[in-house]
């Protein structure tokens, strides 16, 4: 097992304002199997001094093996130096009885279909062993100038805290909405039953929750409508990109099946149409629009093929996205292999040098 120090915000946006961040994930799978785990958070307004100088003197007291570290692009120079990921490089780690080792630096990345996150990214490669992005296995590699230092493992989850439950809830949509889901959900809601079914009596209910700027709740309420669902609905883009989203995991495996918009991405750990069910949509476009809601018809309708692919998609998810595998594969890419120290440069992919 491994010392892991998570460096990252905890407040959302670094701003009280919004609540705690959400963002906790690899913490609690990290745990859940058994890695020694220190949390330091860069947004503590009460601390006394420097944020720099506080993060390496608690690196000194800690030894991590690992530090992996989130970066708000929107704070700017307000976040951790890139010299002080070197300087922990350097002169923090782990001393433990088969030898001493320096602490491996992993910045964490989301929306690595995104170039600008990328550029970002590989402005701090010289100052980490591994620029990790959770979103996708490879998309950043059309934008990075550091191939090398890229890898590329879906944010996990804890199967401890996403659970089936009763399900009461039709039809469940967990984000943010533009214009493009308010059109869609808004059709399925609001259309007759009629328009998709000439023999049914009801319309189908959706339930939008998330968006922490529209309707945030906690995350405890969050995991219990999702394990109240019978459908997931997931959109799996981001502007032109089309990426991993952590609501995969969180749908799987609270037992609901999920319908996700088509994408190159989750096929890599889920099977389509036999763990969820892929659809494309255009909302300009009413024939689309129509057909997406006689899919979500015929599910509901359909309890033993419904349950059938969610039982399906839930066991796929405890296998793959769990965070066994995600752990696995960046301590091995990282030269950390049951608690031992090896070469730095023993990656999976890449050479993954310092």
């Amino acid at each position: 097992m491994a010392r892991v120090m998570f460096v990252r915000e905890q407040w959302a946006d670094g701003n009280p304002d919004l609540g705690e961040s959400d963002g906790n994930y690899m913490i609690s799978t990290a745990r859940r199997l058994g890695h020694e785990v220190e949390v330091f958070h860069y947004d503590d307004a009460a601390a006394a001094l420097p944020l720099d100088d506080r993060l390496v003197i608690a690196c000194l007291k800690f030894q991590p093996e690992v530090v992996l570290f989130s970066h708000l692009i929107s704070w700017g120079d307000r976040n951790v130096k890139k010299e002080t990921w070197q300087t922990i490089r350097e002169q923090c780690g782990y001393a433990g009885p088969k030898g001493g080792c320096s602490a491996r630096v992993v910045g964490v990345w989301h929306e690595g279909v995104a170039p600008d996150v990328v550029r970002v990214a590989d402005e701090h490669a010289d100052c980490v062993d591994v620029n990790l992005f959770l979103d996708t296995k490879d998309q950043f590699l059309k934008y990075t100038q550091r191939p090398e230092k890229c890898l590329g493992l879906f944010d996990p989850r804890d199967p401890d805290e996403f659970k089936p439950g009763e399900k009461q809830i039709n039809v469940l949509f967990n984000g943010t909405l533009v214009d493009r889901e308010i059109r869609m959900l808004g059709y399925l809601a609001l259309m007759t039953p009629r328009m998709i079914d000439p023999n049914a009596t009801v319309g189908i209910g959706v339930t939008k929750i998330g968006g922490r700027r529209e309707l945030f709740i906690p995350q405890d309420d969050m995991v219990r409508m999702l394990g109240q669902a019978k459908i997931c609905v997931n959109f799996s883009d981001a502007g032109p990109f089309r990426h991993y989203k952590g609501r995969v995991a969180e749908a799987a495996m609270c037992g609901a099946m999920l319908m996700e918009l088509a994408n190159d991405e989750t096929p890599t750990v889920l099977t389509p149409w036999r763990d969820y069910v892929p659809f494309d949509l255009r909302p300009e476009d009413p024939s689309s629009m129509r057909q997406f809601a006689q899919m979500v018809r015929h599910y509901l309708t359909n309890d033993r093929e419904r349950e059938r692919i969610a039982q399906s998609g839930r066991q796929a998810a405890l296998e793959m996205l769990d965070g066994r595998w995600f752990w696995k594969s960046l301590l091995e890419r990282l030269g950390i292999e049951d608690g031992d120290d090896k070469k730095r440069d023993n990656g999976a992919t890449g050479t993954g040098g310092a």
